[in-house]
């Protein structure tokens, strides 16, 4: 059993653990996502894509970039990669519910498969440590919804909802167009 720390990009706050066992499939840990945020991700666990939340690496400028491993045989013997510090500026920045480039860079990476088991995925295919605390080791990104007015709601602005069938009922209608033609009516001398 492997205690992994998962954070939803975008979600204030959105860190959390999940138990699940490392020979279980990925698409078996998306489902245990969904299930503990329920009221937070709308939509089903396939849909959800989760990404390795890799510690950066400085190249040789200087700026942090997001590590890439290409396995070969004495790459095996080498150290492994490490996971994203709960410290580090872009893990406050999501518990925060936002993002940098950072995060940005790591998204639009290959997302995790669902097929995949978890130790094919971290390990054999990333190389990366065993997960500990004090870290974060996945990074959730979920679909948005077509009715879904989060982004509008953060800033306080609640847009309004598309018309229905009520809104252009034939008698409304006709008042609506009784009221224009009285209001537009040109003035007689």
């Amino acid at each position: 059993m492997v205690k992994l720390v998962c954070a939803i990009v975008g979600v204030a706050g959105s860190a959390f653990p999940v138990d699940i066992d490392a020979s279980q499939l990925v698409g078996d840990l998306k489902n245990a996502i969904n299930a503990k945020n329920a009221t937070t991700i709308t939509g089903d666990a396939k849909d959800l894509q989760l990404f390795l939340a890799k510690q950066p690496v400085e190249d040789e400028s200087g700026k942090e970039v997001v590590p890439v491993y290409r396995p070969t045989a004495e790459e095996m013997k080498e150290e492994s990669f490490q996971w994203l510090p709960d410290e580090h500026r872009a893990a406050l920045k999501l518990v925060e519910g936002e993002f940098d480039d950072y995060i940005h860079a790591l998204t639009a990476g290959e997302p995790i498969l669902g097929s995949k088991t978890l130790t094919t995925w971290f390990y054999t295919k990333n190389n990366m440590e065993l997960p500990s605390s004090e870290q974060i080791h996945v990074l959730v990104v979920a679909p948005k919804g077509k009715n879904d007015r989060s982004a509008a709601m953060a800033i306080g602005v609640a847009p309004s909802l598309p018309p229905t069938t009520i809104h252009r009922h034939p008698e409304r209608l006709k008042r609506w167009a009784a009221i224009n033609a009285g209001f537009w009516k040109t003035p007689k001398p």
